[in-house]
């Protein structure tokens, strides 16, 4: 079976996204921890898109829609690094795998299962600068999304950030990730009184906007990909050429239509 246009022209966006950064022959600086965290933001952000594509190819838009979350948090996540502070931001989020290294120790001791070898002392210290092992920095998700570009702009237009996604897109997806009562209705695995229950499974493509719902989940987290790869070429001093931006966004389909949403850096 082909694929609908539209899946086909958002697929082959970032396979020319891939193939032009496979080609640059990158090789992170030593000692630098920014260009191995950007590039594998990069590299996660591309993992997601395909595993989301293929929930839309089976039909699971909803589920697609639900991973889409964490392609956005990834992009809150490398734009938040790469805006400033990027040597403190970066080792931060780094190192927080001392912590949850700690937990997944302690853990261990607790519930007596496979028994990871001990942390060393300099890991154990670089552990206790975190608070919990839940969260890498204290800054909230929501102010990473809102901090304003630190990029030099017209002075005449407002500082680019992310607060509109996160308050519609990733708002929303929340609701399909935390599985709450907007998503149980949508899915319709509510049955309704007096009716016969069953499971709803692969009866998506019936429901209105179930499509919309795959489609848009492809397109943010191509964007993902997208910024990710932006900032990842920032943060090593290269950039993207305007062409390679330029036709990527072309390529989405109803971009001219939803653009505002997403500001480009």
């Amino acid at each position: 079976m082909s694929k609908p246009q539209s899946v086909a022209a958002i697929e082959a966006s970032v396979n020319s996204l891939v193939n032009y950064m496979n080609n640059l022959g990158i090789i992170p600086r030593q000692g630098m921890i920014m260009d191995r965290l950007s590039l594998g933001f990069f590299s996660k952000s591309v993992k997601l898109f395909r595993s989301i594509l293929l929930l839309v190819e089976g039909g699971f838009y909803e589920e697609a829609y639900a991973l889409a979350r964490s392609s956005v948090e990834l992009r809150f996540n490398a734009r938040w690094i790469a805006n400033k502070d990027s040597y403190t931001r970066s080792r931060e989020f780094f190192y927080f795998g001392a912590k949850q290294s700690k937990y997944v120790h302690e853990t261990a001791s607790v519930y007596r299962v496979n028994h990871p070898a001990g942390l060393s002392q300099r890991l154990q210290d670089i552990a206790a600068q975190y608070k919990n092992h839940k969260e890498w920095t204290r800054v909230p998700l929501k102010e990473r999304a809102y901090e304003p570009s630190a990029k030099v702009t017209d002075s005449d237009q407002p500082a680019a950030h992310f607060g509109q996604t996160y308050e519609t897109v990733y708002w929303s997806m929340c609701s399909f990730c935390h599985v709450d009562i907007a998503a149980l209705m949508y899915g319709r695995h509510l049955p309704r009184p007096g009716e016969e229950f069953k499971v709803s499974e692969h009866h998506e493509a019936e429901h209105d906007g179930a499509e919309h719902h795959g489609i848009t989940a492809l397109i943010v987290s191509a964007l993902s990909s997208l910024f990710a790869a932006q900032y990842g070429l920032e943060a090593m001093n290269m950039e993207m050429p305007e062409a390679v931006h330029a036709c990527f966004l072309e390529a989405l389909p109803g971009w001219k239509a939803t653009r505002t949403s997403v500001p480009s850096e």
